[in-house]
């Protein structure tokens, strides 16, 4: 999970930084993501998701960042051992012991707000993008889209931290770019 962490952070600063050829250099010539893809991208991320101000920015690397650490098992039991599940974990922890994560404790409260609600939804993206997933699966989504947030759209927020996941996959194999996401897997994620 750690090389995979890496790779979705850093997938988010070439994505910010508007680094189209360090995210794709790793790709094969044939299913490289496309530069017309890059750029819906690239809209999709500052007018749908709202990352503008470094706040934002700041917020979603720090959501990345944290996004594994509720499935390291001494750390779980350490501070949540009433939870199993990793995501119900990490929430708890954020909640009772903010200052165990400094990186989260250090942001703004609405910022500390917009993870603590993208938390909320708790399902498996990779059913739903199949269609995989009982419409009581969504009800996590449901529940996301109608809570306020005053910096952006928590939806949003949360999906492109799902899209920095999934663009450190292959982390583990390199980190020169993101091998994951090439233009297939992108349409399939934007559809």
């Amino acid at each position: 999970d750690k090389l995979r962490t890496q790779g979705a952070l850093l997938a988010v600063y070439w994505i910010m930084a508007n680094h189209y050829e360090l995210f794709v250099r790793g790709q094969a010539e044939s299913n490289r993501l496309k530069e017309s893809s890059w750029k819906s991208l690239q809209d999709w991320k500052t007018k749908h998701v709202n990352l503008k101000s470094p706040a934002m920015v700041g917020a979603m690397l720090v959501f990345v960042e944290i996004m594994n650490l509720g499935k390291i098992k001494p750390f779980r039991l350490a501070f949540a051992p009433e939870y199993d599940e990793p995501t119900e974990a990490l929430r708890s922890i954020l909640q009772k012991f903010p200052l165990v994560i400094p990186s989260f404790s250090n942001l703004d409260p609405e910022m500390r707000q917009m993870i603590m609600a993208a938390l909320k939804a708790d399902f498996n993206f990779g059913q739903f993008l199949q269609a995989e997933n009982l419409p009581a699966s969504l009800n996590a989504i449901k529940q996301m889209l109608g809570e306020e947030g005053s910096s952006g759209n928590i939806l949003g927020f949360f999906l492109f931290k799902i899209f920095a996941a999934m663009c450190g996959i292959l982390g583990g194999t390199s980190l020169e770019g993101s091998l994951f996401m090439n233009d297939k897997n992108y349409l399939n994620f934007k559809a």
